[in-house]
Parts: structure tokens; sequence; C-alpha cells
């Protein structure tokens, strides 16, 4: 094996060209550093775009579901204030029919010829499921002129436990209920309420009017208990 000395020229040649190498290597690097650089910009303003974007389609879809939202509150309230309407329109219907009701049947008991008359009796559940109040129409006939006058009184047949029993008003009838005396010339209407004994199934109610005087009859009427009241 022949060695060759290196003369001072190859070994400048060959620092020489170590030194380009280790140039072209760090141009290298270096364009490849800031080549990445540039894509991972363009990587932060396209995401950055994006999320904008995104943030607006948000932005737009927050305010449609907030006028949804207010829509669907108006019709709500819209649709409440109609039933609130229907509901009251209903019971201004009612009041008129029973109205109605009320003068057909004064008109047709007060027609002439006829006698002092009990038209009408009505019963019903006042709040406390144990008192009961209650209606009476009186009426006569429409070319009497002078007053009717006297007391009415009511008896409330019914069963308790298994027997037959009877309660008699005003002696059993509340003491703020309107007195049972009557005073009219066409028609009169009384109401006051009741307190059933417990265990009492009532059954039947009998209204008697004891005209003062004794000029005219006594007239007297019964009226089934409603079966929703028992």
């Amino acid at each position: 094996m022949m060695v060759v000395p290196r003369t001072p020229v190859g070994r400048m040649l060959i620092l020489l060209g170590l030194a380009v190498a280790l140039g072209l290597a760090a141009l290298g690097g270096y364009l490849w550093a800031m080549r990445q650089a540039e894509l991972d910009r363009d990587t932060v303003d396209y995401l950055g775009g994006r999320i904008k974007a995104l943030e607006l389609e948000l932005e737009d879809a927050g305010g449609r579901l907030a006028d949804a939202e207010l829509a669907r509150e108006v019709e709500r309230q819209a649709l409440a204030i109609q039933r609130e309407e229907m509901t009251e329109l209903r019971g201004t219907v009612r009041e008129l029919q029973e109205q109605l009701g009320f003068y057909r049947r004064v008109m047709d008991a007060s027609s002439p010829g006829r006698a002092l008359d009990i038209a009408d009796f009505e019963v019903f559940r006042l709040e406390d499921s144990a008192r009961y109040g209650y209606r009476l129409l009186l009426t006569r006939p429409s070319d009497q002129d002078d007053w009717a006058r006297g007391t009415a009184r009511l008896r409330i047949s019914g069963l308790k436990g298994d027997k037959e029993h009877e309660l008699s008003l005003p002696e059993g009838h509340e003491p703020d209920s309107a007195p049972l005396d009557y005073r009219f010339r066409y028609f009169q209407r009384l109401s006051g309420s009741l307190t059933l004994p417990e265990a009492f199934r009532p059954l039947r109610v009998t209204v008697r009017l004891n005209p003062l005087g004794g000029n005219s009859a006594g007239v007297e009427r019964t009226f089934n208990w409603p079966d929703t009241l028992r």
C-alpha cells in the first residue's frame, strides 16, 4: 500500500469542500425553516378565517333562535288571551241563557189565571262540601196589583243510615242566609244556605208557601235532590 502525502494545496481543497458542504446544508435548513414558517402562517390564517366564519354563523343562528323563541312566546300569549276571552264569552252566554230562562219561567208562571206558584228550586254545593246554597223562584199572576206576603218553609226528606229522616227549615237554616219571608207583586227570588247532618242522604226537598191573611191557600211543591250532589 502506497501512502500519498498530502500537500498544502490538497488540504486547502478538502477544507474548502467541507466549508461549501456545510454552507449548503445550512442554507437548505434555513430555506426549509422559512418554507415551514410560511406553511404555519397559512394554516394559522386559514384557521383564523374559518373561526371567524363559524362565529358569524353561530351569531346568525343565535339571532334566528331568539326570533323564533320570541315569536313562540308572542303566539303563546296570544293563545292565552284568546282562551281567556273565550272563557269570559262562554260565561257571559251562560249568564244570558240563565237570565232568559228565568224571565221565560216568570212570564209563563205569571200568566193570568194562575195562582201563587213555586216556579223553580235550585240547590248547589258551596266551597265547603258540607254546606249547600239554594234559590227559590216565586211567581203569581201578572194581573194582580196587591202584594203577596207570607213565609216559605223547606223540608228535606232523606235517609240517615237506613231510616227515613226529615230536616225542616227555616229552623235549620244558616244564620247568614236570607230570611224565608216573601213579599212581592209578580215574582221574587229567595236564597239561603244550609248544612246537612252527618250521614244524612237527601232525596227530596218540599217547599211550602204559607200566605198571610188566610184568603189564599198554601202552595206546596216537591223537588228531587240532584243526584250529582248526593
